[in-house]
């Protein structure tokens, strides 16, 4: 992970705790970070996704249900080649 560019504090899960994503990165590369919160003020790391596919360095994220099925999705823009590009959140049971 290189430096941190954009953060959200979203509940990914629907467990009622803030989980927390993270854009990082330079120049044309770069990856978005999930960070699952595990309750009592502790995390864990969770995956991380590269933003290659993007062509740019992620400039900025933001979390949100774009495609209605109740989980919380991200948003990535970048800052290298004006691309948005998304991440699409699978239902894992959490």
């Amino acid at each position: 992970m290189g430096p941190v560019n954009a953060l959200d504090t979203p509940d990914l899960d629907g467990d009622g705790c803030n989980d927390i994503v993270v854009a990082s990165g330079i120049d044309a590369s770069g990856s978005i970070g999930v960070i699952m919160s595990l309750g009592d003020d502790a995390f864990a790391f969770e995956a991380a996704f590269t933003t290659d596919a993007f062509e740019g360095c992620p400039a900025s994220l933001a979390t949100s249900d774009i495609d209605g099925d109740a989980i919380p999705d991200i948003v990535v823009g970048t800052g290298c080649i004006v691309t948005v590009g998304r991440v699409l959140a699978l239902a894992s049971g959490g």
